[in-house]
C-alpha cells in the first residue's frame, strides 16, 4: 500500500475511532470485533464457510487440486487478474475509508464517519484472523512449497471484508459491483497459482463473517445509544379529586 495512502487511514482512523472508545476501550473493542461472528445471531455465515472450506481441503486431491490444475492451464482471467491482484491488496478498502473519512469530516457527516469506521474494523479484525491462521496451518503455496503461508487467502479476506461492508451499507447495486470485484480478487488468485480453492473459499469466508457481524454490532450499538438519549413517558393519573384524569408526557434527552 503507498505510503500516502497508509498514513491517511491512520489518521482517520483516530478520528473516526473517537466516538466507539468512548463506550468501549480499545482493547474491548476489537476483542468484541474478533468474537462478533461467533455469536449466535452471526456465527451462521461463519459456520457454512467453514465447512464448506474443511469440505474443500479434505477433498482436495479430488476437488481443489483438479480445479486449480485446469485454472492455470486455461488462465481464463487474462490481463484481468492484474486488477484482481491490485484490489486484494487493501487498495479499494483504504480508499473507502478515505473517502467516507474525508466527506464525513468536512461534510459534517456522522453517517460517512460511521461508514469509514466500519470499514477499519472489519478490515482490521479480518486481517489478524487471517494472518494468525497463515502462521498457525503453515500451508504450503502451490506454486512454491518452500513458502508455507497459503491458507487462507490474505487476498480473499480483505476483499470480502471490503464487498461485505458494501453491500451492508450501500444496498444492492453497489454491493453487487463490489461482490463481483471480490470474486474477481479471489479467483485470480487461483488464475495465478498463488492460492487452492479451500484457500480463497476461507478467505472470503473471515472476510464475509466479519464485514457482516461487525456491521450487526456497530448498528445494534448506535440503536442502544439512541433509544437511551431519548426516552418518552405518557401517563395516566386521575385528578386530585378523583373526578377525572389528567395525561402527561415527558421526554429526556
Amino acid at each position: 500500500m503507498k505510503s500516502w495512502i497508509r498514513n491517511a487511514v491512520i489518521i482517520l482512523s483516530l478520528l473516526t475511532y473517537s466516538g466507539s472508545l468512548r463506550a468501549e476501550s480499545l482493547v474491548e473493542l476489537e476483542k468484541n470485533d474478533l468474537l462478533s461472528p461467533f455469536t449466535k445471531e452471526n456465527r451462521a455465515i461463519f459456520l457454512t464457510g467453514a465447512g464448506l472450506t474443511i469440505l474443500l481441503a479434505v477433498f482436495e486431491d479430488q476437488i481443489s487440486d483438479p480445479a486449480q490444475s485446469v485454472t492455470i492451464k486455461r488462465k481464463p482471467l487474462g490481463k484481468w487478474s492484474a486488477l484482481g491482484d491490485y484490489s486484494g491488496q487493501i487498495i479499494p478498502n483504504a480508499l473507502y475509508t478515505i473517502g467516507m473519512g474525508a466527506f464525513g469530516l468536512l461534510g459534517k457527516d456522522e453517517k460517512s464517519l460511521k461508514n469509514a469506521e466500519l470499514m477499519i474494523r472489519a478490515t482490521t479484525s479480518a486481517a489478524i484472523v487471517s494472518t494468525a491462521l497463515k502462521g498457525i496451518v503453515r500451508e504450503p503455496r502451490p506454486y512454491d512449497s518452500s513458502l508455507k503461508n497459503s491458507f487462507p487467502s490474505g487476498h480473499s479476506t480483505t476483499a470480502f471484508a471490503f464487498a461485505s461492508v458494501v453491500g451492508a451499507e450501500h444496498g444492492v447495486y453497489w454491493g453487487g459491483a463490489a461482490y463481483t470485484l471480490a470474486t474477481l480478487v479471489a479467483y485470480s488468485r487461483m488464475n495465478d497459482n498463488r492460492h487452492l480453492l479451500h484457500d480463497v473459499v476461507g478467505g472470503a469466508t473471515i472476510g464475509l463473517s466479519y464485514g457482516l457481524s461487525v456491521a450487526r454490532r456497530m448498528h445494534s450499538s448506535d440503536s442502544e445509544k439512541t433509544s437511551s438519549a431519548s426516552v418518552s413517558n405518557f401517563i395516566v393519573l386521575p385528578t386530585e379529586d378523583v373526578a377525572g384524569i389528567a395525561a402527561a408526557y415527558s421526554t429526556t434527552f
